[in-house]
């Protein structure tokens, strides 16, 4: 089956692949990858799913960019700026977004410290 190309916005793009999967009890059906490129947040997010379950049953990771293959960045880099959108240059830290804190009740440290 054919991979789905789609420009989510400027900066994202979403890649659907759909595969068959042959028996596990369960007759013949597809799974569906859904892989999310996000240039501007430097993260891959990766969904699985299948024909026979419902939302409930995704999966997702999320990987950031400098744990995904280069040379798959600047394909779908590529791709992105193929379909019309702006994404941010590859390999520059300057465009990098800081990373988040996580919420104070996930922290080990004592309120009113950061």
């Amino acid at each position: 089956m054919d991979d789905i190309y789609s420009k989510s916005t400027d900066q994202i793009l979403v890649v659907d692949r759909t595969f068959p999967l042959e028996g596990y009890g369960r007759g013949d059906y597809d799974r569906v990858m859904t892989y999310i490129f996000d240039f501007e947040f430097k993260t891959l997010a990766v969904v699985s799913n299948s024909e026979y379950q419902d939302s409930r049953s995704e999966k997702i990771s999320v990987h950031p960019f400098p744990s995904v293959d280069s040379g798959l960045l600047q394909r779908m880099h590529d791709k992105l700026v193929s379909l019309g959108g702006h994404p941010l240059p590859l390999g520059t830290d300057d465009a990098a977004k800081p990373a988040l804190h996580a919420p104070s009740t996930f922290r080990d440290t004592p309120k009113g410290q950061p």
